[in-house]
Parts: C-alpha cells; sequence; structure tokens
C-alpha cells in the first residue's frame, strides 16, 4: 500500500494527470460514439433539427434533394451536401440506401453548385430512415474526424461532449478551413482550446452570428452552439 501511495503522488507531483479530464459523476449528458469525438445527443438533435427541421417537415420539403443556397451544392438527406463529397464516397456512403439510379444521379452532381438541384430533383427520394441510417453510419464520423483535426483535439473525450458538438456541428455547417476574416472565430476558439481558456469559447460562437445579418436560422444556430459550449462549464471535467 505504500508503495502504491508513493507511486501515486509521485505521478501527482510530475504533472502527468494535471490535465486529464475530471468529469462530474452527477453529470447528465447523454453521450453519443462519434469516432474522433464524443458528442452529445443534445448536440446531434441540434445538428439533425437544423438540417432538416424535424420529421414532418423532412418528409413534406426533403425528401427530394434541395438548394440551400450560400456556398452548398446539392443536398440530400439530413445536410448530405454532394458538393463536397468525392463520387467514390457517394457511392459507398449510400450503398445499400439508396438505388443504383439514385446514387448514378447524385454522382452526376458531386462537386457542382446547389444550383443544379433540378437536374436530379425526381432521380432522388431519401425517406427520413434513410438519411438517419447515412447521417449516423458515415457524416457523423467523417465530420468529428474532420473537427479533431481541425481543432487539434486528440481525445474523444478530451472535452466536454456538449462542446465537442458544438464544435462538431459548426464545422458541418461552415466547413473546417481556419483561413481568411470568416473564420477568425474559429481560429481565436482553436487557440483558446490549446490555453484552455474554456470561458472565452461560447463568445466565439455567438459572434459568428455577424457573419449572416437577417438569417434567423443561422444565427440561432450559433447561439444554440454558444449554449452547448456554456453548459459544458457546468461541469468538472477538467482539473483545474
Amino acid at each position: 500500500m505504500k508503495v502504491l501511495l508513493v507511486l501515486l503522488s509521485t505521478v501527482l507531483a510530475s504533472g502527468l494527470l494535471r490535465d486529464a479530464p475530471k468529469r462530474n459523476p452527477k453529470d447528465p449528458t447523454k453521450v453519443v460514439d462519434g469516432g474522433a469525438l464524443k458528442v452529445s445527443e443534445k448536440a446531434v438533435n441540434h445538428v439533425v433539427g437544423h438540417e432538416t427541421g424535424g420529421y414532418a417537415y423532412f418528409t413534406k420539403l426533403y425528401e427530394r434533394p434541395t438548394d440551400p443556397k450560400f456556398s452548398s451544392g446539392v443536398t440530400v438527406g439530413f445536410g448530405y451536401d454532394l458538393k463536397f463529397h468525392t463520387t467514390a464516397q457517394i457511392r459507398a456512403d449510400w450503398a445499400g440506401v439508396a438505388t443504383t439510379s439514385e446514387i448514378a444521379a447524385m454522382c452526376s452532381v458531386a462537386g457542382l453548385d446547389g444550383s443544379v438541384y433540378k437536374q436530379i430533383r425526381y432521380k432522388v427520394r431519401i425517406t427520413w430512415e434513410e438519411g438517419m441510417t447515412v447521417f449516423k453510419r458515415t457524416t457523423l464520423p467523417r465530420w468529428t474526424a474532420k473537427t479533431a483535426k481541425a481543432y487539434r483535439i486528440t481525445a474523444p473525450d478530451q472535452l466536454h461532449p456538449h462542446l465537442n458538438g458544438a464544435l462538431w456541428g459548426n464545422s458541418f455547417n461552415r466547413g473546417t478551413s481556419m483561413k481568411g476574416s470568416r473564420m477568425l472565430e474559429k481560429r481565436q476558439t482553436r487557440t483558446a482550446i490549446a490555453e484552455k481558456r474554456w470561458d472565452d469559447i461560447p463568445g466565439y460562437f455567438d459572434a459568428q452570428q455577424r457573419y449572416w445579418p437577417g438569417h434567423a436560422g443561422l444565427m440561432r444556430r450559433r447561439r444554440e452552439e454558444g449554449q452547448m459550449a456554456r453548459e459544458a462549464l457546468k461541469y468538472e471535467w477538467w482539473q483545474k
């Protein structure tokens, strides 16, 4: 016993455990294993809600390909943007879910602007269940991996699932580039993570509202990301 206590004291003194996650046992957050990042169930519902509008809304308006505007390409399912997927990815992701002809139609607009959505409008129909299957199977792990790389997060539980989820959702909507004036807050967030300035991060999400003046949906999306980052601060998942 004395030997174990001495070893533990040595480890603590060396600082090896200083930055280890320290989750509050009373933390009620429901966690989804997203691969590179563990995200909260709330974050998943947040992204799905904004991408689909919910089951009834999705069934009415989004079973067919759409053009979300801005810099998006033709989009199907749960925010699956064909502009940012290769034909090989599209075939692999939708294999066993969409029909051969639907996959071919999606591949025909890969990399193109969303304005061409009418070319495949009535050649593709993705149900809620099909969209959810591809979202969980491929979209979630692919984007958590991109997010972890962009923000230099080295472990799935390095950050609280709410914060992981906010970062992932923001990346899914805005991409992971850190270049340019419109990505200022993303760079600031990456630095804050490296410097463990957790209290600063929610404000960086809020500040991104300025890029879409008058667009209520995107402004609300940024506010909700900021709120999730604030909720993460309620729990002692890091050692102070």
